[in-house]
C-alpha cells in the first residue's frame, strides 16, 4: 500500500532482548476504549528505552525527526479485535512495533495488522521484531490471535514529524 513502510528485524539483537525485558516486566491494565474495543494496555511515556533509543531508530529509519505525542503498549488476546481507527492531523504517524513472542508463548502466526486506504486493504504479518509506519489517516486495526493461549504484544507510537 502506497504510503505504508513495513520491515522486519527493526531492532539489533541486544535491543530487541532489552525490548522483551522491558515488555515483560509491564503491569497491563484491561480498557475498553470509547469505541467499545477491549485490551489491556500500559503507558511508555515514562521508559526513556522507548522515547529515546528506539525513538532514534524510528528517526534513522524513516529519515524524519519526530515529537512524540504518545507511545504506549496494548495486549491482545483471542477475540479482542480492534475496530478500524485513524487519527486526523496534519504530518502526524503511526510507529508500531510488534511483539508476539513475549514470555515464549507459542505463537500462531496468522496474527496480522490491516490497513485501509480510499482503494485497497493491506494485511501485514505481526512477527516479532516487524514494525510498520504509516500516516495517521490511514485506517488501521490489529488482529487479535486466533489460539486462546496466544498473545500479540504492540508498542504503539503516535508522532507528530517536526
Amino acid at each position: 500500500m502506497k504510503g505504508v513502510l513495513y520491515c522486519r528485524n527493526f531492532l539489533s539483537d541486544d535491543d530487541l532482548c532489552k525490548s522483551h525485558e522491558n515488555l515483560n516486566s509491564i503491569n497491563f491494565v484491561p480498557i475498553t476504549k470509547d469505541n467499545g474495543d477491549k485490551c489491556s494496555q500500559s503507558s511508555l511515556l515514562d521508559n526513556t528505552f522507548y522515547t529515546q533509543e528506539i525513538l532514534k531508530y524510528i528517526e534513522g529509519l524513516t529519515e524524519k525527526k519526530f515529537e512524540i505525542i504518545d507511545v504506549y503498549t496494548e495486549r491482545r488476546v483471542k477475540n479482542e479485535n480492534e475496530p478500524y481507527r485513524k487519527k486526523e492531523g496534519d504530518n502526524r504517524y503511526f510507529f508500531i512495533m510488534y511483539s508476539p513472542k513475549i514470555k515464549s508463548i507459542k505463537v500462531d502466526f496468522g496474527m496480522s495488522a490491516c490497513l485501509k486506504g480510499s482503494f485497497e486493504t493491506t494485511s501485514l504479518p505481526t512477527y516479532d521484531n516487524s514494525v510498520s509506519f504509516f500516516s495517521s489517516n490511514i485506517y488501521y486495526r490489529q488482529l487479535s490471535p486466533r489460539q486462546s493461549s496466544d498473545h500479540i504484544i504492540t508498542v504503539i507510537y503516535e508522532l507528530k514529524e517536526i
